[in-house]
């Protein structure tokens, strides 16, 4: 429910209980055009890292500009890829994304530059849609020939009764249609991420636990529904919204764990039973690790770290084993591509990935977890259950193996009484972090899935390559994901076990493999020709790729897999993060970032910052580090966070309320004007200048 004004009469509350939220035009607007016109100034050849050092080591700076550059390309390659899957996300038709954005000279992969415009010099731009007395004659997204397919598919009309209206199916869609270059609860949930474990290693005085950390920023990024104060300035904030949602776009499972942790389940009892890839869309964990730990070249601290962070966040949310193993392995492969590049993190991949989940595997589901065997019960219990005692009823209870017998495990719920001992000393009788049991849910067959998914896998890879048949590895892996997923998941008789669904071992697996695979554009071609056999590959000189962004070989593999449909924005956050880690930022068009700037200045500058300072590299210049002290480390302030992602969402109302405005005429009667007011359109029905000032 939005904030309402202190004298609203009763005409107003119906308005914004029907409404739900409530913008500045013209203040986002402003702010939007500021953003736009600073990415259409920026200059894409400073927008790599540089080191510079008083040591003539040549060769280590180097190494360190190449580390920097991968580290950094898993940042923005997270961004990147959600971004690039958002417009198709939920599409279930290859066919119809191939015909509506495809590109005739690529096999009709999905081409997202049909969606954005192009400069004098041939890059791509975002469209600026939000001008002052300039509003485009057409979009380029949702685009006219798009909406004509639709409004001729799709029914238009909408029912309204009393105070409810329901949304025509056609409006439905055109409400779903985002704005080009705004990410969405995949990369939001990375930064958080990131915060998390940087608050956890470095600014950690009161040694708290991770997941005290991260249940933090997630619980109050899903809570924030409220008036959204953007820093226009430093020191300077403006209301712009009312009622405004800072997460957005999240999954049932998701929302199911962050109900429980904001009632107070512990962190470690408070994940779903879900094998989805929620928790391993958040492509933080190797980013802030490689930043914080890897000047000490010790690999096995290092794996310990990023096992620790991938799993406990990943069963904060989606609790089973699968789904934890698997962020794990994605977190390993975005970590040696940093630390080692291409060539060699391929190989240490493909002949040690496997034995290291299978470690993990193994280890959480022996000593760390208490398996559960019944459907999720927090809803039960939640109420009873303190944040102070988030250890007790975990720490008293032991592991229960495959070979027991599949009896409900119930929680030991503390009187009242003991409750209040235990906030009142929680320091005290909170077990040793390393010791934490945690709710972990037996939904597969084998505790072992993961790794021996990836164990048949990558011997596919490891057979193909370097042979005649190598240019069908793509196509191999995917036919073997999902007969490996149909095998996991057996009482699902009818499941399709598309490569792109949310489900670990189809997602998950699916952006392993992409990002493994030779660079070989000839992989990714033979997967969209009608008959590989005898259909040509698109022919293009290196110029032409060099100078297209979008033909540069890991957009080429992006691109395939956002093809396909389904959960394109995850999947493509995943794989992009892993991508950009193998292949560095040079790839990405980072000007296509509707938030590159922030990302920049309060993520990149910080992990590069990181990064100098624990190898004791002097800094370029003290203003590439804003004015923090050159010795300090911080995080994004949560104030800030919140209301840039709120802004983030407000923008995606805006947008979508003006589309619709477009395609569907908004008509007040005398049956509805007591809801909608004199409003004309549905832009300034939701105007926060014109209902309430």
């Amino acid at each position: 429910m939005p904030e309402t004004p202190s004298a609203n009469s009763q005409h107003d509350t119906k308005f914004l209980k029907h409404i739900g939220i409530l913008y500045h035009s013209e203040k986002i607007k402003q702010i939007a055009c500021r953003m736009i016109e600073k990415l259409r100034e920026l200059d894409l050849s400073q927008v790599h890292p540089i080191i510079t050092s008083d040591d003539d080591s040549s060769i280590l700076i180097h190494q360190e500009e190449e580390e920097l550059n991968r580290m950094l390309g898993a940042l923005y390659g997270l961004s990147w890829g959600d971004v690039c899957g958002c417009p198709v996300e939920g599409w279930h038709s290859q066919e119809e994304i191939e015909r509506l954005f495809g590109d005739p000279h690529e096999l009709n992969l999905f081409d997202f530059g049909k969606l954005v415009e192009r400069d004098e010099n041939g890059h791509y731009r975002l469209q600026n849609v939000f001008q002052e007395g300039e509003e485009p004659t057409c979009y380029k997204f949702p685009s006219d020939e798009l909406i004509q397919i639709k409004s001729q598919t799709l029914d238009q009309e909408s029912n309204v009764k009393k105070y409810k209206r329901k949304k025509s199916p056609f409006e439905m869609f055109l409400g779903k249609c985002r704005f080009p270059g705004i990410h969405s609860d995949d990369t939001q949930q990375g930064m958080a991420l990131i915060n998390s474990i940087i608050q956890y290693s470095e600014l950690n005085e009161n040694e708290k636990y991770f997941g005290d950390f991260w249940k933090e920023w997630l619980v109050k990024g899903f809570e924030c529904v409220s008036s959204c104060n953007f820093p226009v300035h430093k020191d300077q904030r403006e209301m712009i919204g009312q009622g405004v949602q800072a997460f957005r776009d999240y999954g049932a499972n998701s929302s199911r764990a962050f109900t429980n942790m904001k009632k107070k389940v512990p962190f470690n009892e408070a994940g779903s039973n879900s094998s989805g890839i929620g928790g391993i869309m958040r492509g933080g964990v190797a980013t802030a690790c490689f930043a914080l730990f890897s000047h000490l070249n010790d690999d096995s601290f290092v794996l310990e770290k990023l096992e620790k962070f991938a799993c406990e966040q990943n069963l904060c949310t989606h609790a089973t084993i699968e789904a934890a193993a698997t962020c794990f392995a994605t977190s390993l492969c975005a970590y040696k591509f940093m630390q080692l590049g291409s060539e060699r993190a391929v190989e240490w991949l493909l002949n040690h990935l496997v034995e290291k989940v299978k470690q993990v595997e193994d280890r959480w589901w022996n000593e760390r977890a208490v398996i559960t065997f019944e459907k999720a019960e927090e809803e039960e219990e939640a109420e009873t259950t303190e944040e102070g005692a988030s250890s007790e009823s975990m720490t008293t209870t032991t592991a229960t193996h495959d070979n027991q017998s599949k009896q409900k495990i119930k929680k030991v719920v503390p009187s009242k009484q003991k409750k209040k001992k235990s906030s009142q000393h929680n320091h005290e009788t909170r077990a040793p972090e390393n010791e934490l049991k945690w709710k972990i849910y037996k939904s597969l067959p084998s505790h072992n899935a993961a790794s021996e998914c990836l164990e048949v896998l990558l011997n596919i890879i490891k057979s193909l390559r370097g042979t005649e048949k190598e240019e069908s590895m793509l196509f191999e892996l995917r036919e073997q994901i999902s007969e490996l997923a149909r095998k996991y998941k057996p009482e699902k008789k009818n499941m399709r076990a598309h490569v792109n669904q949310g489900f670990c071992l189809l997602a998950g697996m699916h952006a392993i493999c992409c990002s493994l695979i030779p660079e070989n554009p000839e992989i990714i071609y033979y997967c969209h020709k009608k008959n590989p056999q005898t259909d040509p590959s698109p022919q293009h000189n290196d110029s032409v790729s060099q100078n297209d962004v979008m033909r540069q070989f890991p957009n080429l593999v992006l691109r395939s897999i956002i093809t396909l449909g389904y959960d394109t924005d995850t999947i493509g956050a995943i794989a992009g993060y892993l991508l950009g880690a193998r292949f560095g930022m040079r790839w990405i068009p980072v000007q296509l970032l509707f938030d590159y700037e922030r990302i920049r200045d309060e993520y990149a500058t910080r992990l590069v910052k990181i990064y100098k300072m624990k190898r004791n590299i002097a800094l370029k210049n003290t203003s590439d580090e804003g004015n923090d002290d050159a010795t300090s480390i911080s995080v994004e302030p949560l104030e800030d966070y919140l209301a840039h992602e709120q802004f983030n969402t407000l923008i995606g109302e805006f947008y979508q309320h003006g589309i619709v405005d477009r395609f569907i005429p908004f008509v007040v009667t005398d049956q509805n004007k007591h809801i909608y007011g004199n409003s004309t359109s549905r832009v300034s029905l939701h105007s926060l200048e014109n209902k309430i000032q």
